[in-house]
C-alpha cells in the first residue's frame, strides 16, 4: 500500500489535476481512470469527467490541464516516455495506482489516498489520452476526462 496526498475542492471533495502532452521527442501523462469493462475487453476503461478544464494558455509540461474528483476504486495513472506512445515502445513507463481509501487531514485541506498499484497497459488507456499525450505542448484538458461537471466545485 502507498499513499498519496490529494488537494480538496471548494466543496470539500478529494481532487487531482490532471493532463499531459509531448516535448521534443518525450511526452508526459497524468489521468484519472475507472473500469468500464471486464479487463479481457478492449478498451476496459475510460476517463473521468472532470470539474474544470483548460483549453488553451500554459504548456502542459508545466501546469494541469484539468481538475478531476476521486473516489474509492479509482485508478491513477502517471506515464513518462519516449514517442511514439504504443505497446511496442520499451521506453515507456506507467504507474497506476488504484484508490483504497480515502483520508480527509486533520487540517482539512488535503487528502490521503491510501493506494494499491494496478496493471495498466498502453493498449488499455482510452485513445484521447494517447492523442493528448502525443500533442506537441498540449494546452486541451479535454483529451484526459470525459466532460465537465458542473456543481462539482
Amino acid at each position: 500500500m502507498a499513499e498519496l496526498i490529494l488537494n480538496r475542492t471548494k466543496k470539500g471533495f478529494p481532487c487531482i489535476g490532471v493532463g499531459g502532452g509531448r516535448m521534443t521527442s518525450t511526452f508526459t501523462l497524468r489521468t484519472v481512470l475507472v473500469q468500464s469493462k471486464p479487463l479481457s475487453e478492449p478498451n476496459p476503461y475510460s476517463t473521468k469527467p472532470a470539474i474544470f478544464v483548460r483549453t488553451k494558455g500554459h504548456r502542459s509540461n508545466e501546469h494541469d490541464q484539468a481538475i478531476v474528483i476521486v473516489e474509492s476504486g479509482d485508478i491513477i495513472v502517471v506515464g513518462t516516455g519516449s514517442i511514439p506512445i504504443n505497446p511496442e515502445n520499451t521506453e515507456i513507463t506507467l504507474n497506476a495506482e488504484q484508490v483504497k481509501q480515502l483520508i480527509l487531514s486533520s487540517t482539512g485541506d488535503t487528502y490521503r489516498a491510501i493506494t494499491e498499484p494496478v496493471t495498466v497497459n498502453i493498449d488499455q488507456l482510452p485513445e484521447s489520452i494517447i492523442k493528448g499525450a502525443s500533442l506537441y505542448h498540449n494546452r486541451d484538458g479535454e483529451y484526459f476526462t470525459s466532460g465537465v461537471i458542473n456543481n462539482g466545485k
